[in-house]
């Protein structure tokens, strides 16, 4: 009788232990989980007041093409410069670029790039001009759109956009841009 109190014993102390670490595992879990989403919040908010320091720069280069793509304003002297000012501006601050907006970004200064050199051609014809400029326009839309994302603050794009490329693309073509 004295063995089974003794194994009683022992099978409650280790039921007890067993419960014990249960416990204290979901707590020190539970902690760990709080204490990491709180480290997370901090770093995300750092991340984003740095964006916010740095965006707008960029967000206003963009801005301005925009505005020249619509007014048809924009040369290739022009558009040069403002490769330069967005590939400085991308030296400075592309390491707070989220996943997704840095490939839009790298993508949009390439083919910024590259749409700058093929219109510099005196002999391009209209349909390839507008086609460049309109490459441009909605590359340009789409980084500013990557870059809103960024800080949480989302953009839509409407039914108005294809009759608004269309107009500009259409004032292009009538060798409005050089």
């Amino acid at each position: 009788m004295e063995l089974r109190l003794e194994v009683a014993a022992v099978a409650a102390a280790l039921i007890s232990g067993v419960v014990s670490f249960a416990v204290a595992w979901q707590t020190a879990s539970r902690t760990l989980r709080t204490e990491l989403a709180k480290l997370e919040g901090v770093v995300f908010s750092r991340l984003l007041d740095a964006r916010l320091t740095c965006y707008p720069a960029l967000y206003a280069i963009l801005s301005r093409l925009i505005k020249s793509i619509e007014t048809s304003v924009i040369g290739t002297v022009a558009l040069s410069a403002l490769v330069v000012e967005i590939d400085e501006w991308d030296s400075k601050y592309a390491i707070l670029l989220g996943p997704r907006t840095t490939n839009v970004c790298w993508h949009f200064r390439t083919h910024l790039r590259k749409a700058t050199g093929q219109l510099t051609a005196l002999d391009l014809p209209v349909e390839k001009r507008s086609a460049i400029v309109r490459n441009i326009f909605q590359n340009c839309s789409e980084l500013e759109l990557a870059l809103r994302s960024d800080l949480g603050i989302y953009g839509f794009m409407g039914s108005k956009i294809e009759r608004q490329l269309t107009r500009i693309v259409e004032s292009y073509g009538q060798g409005e841009a050089t």
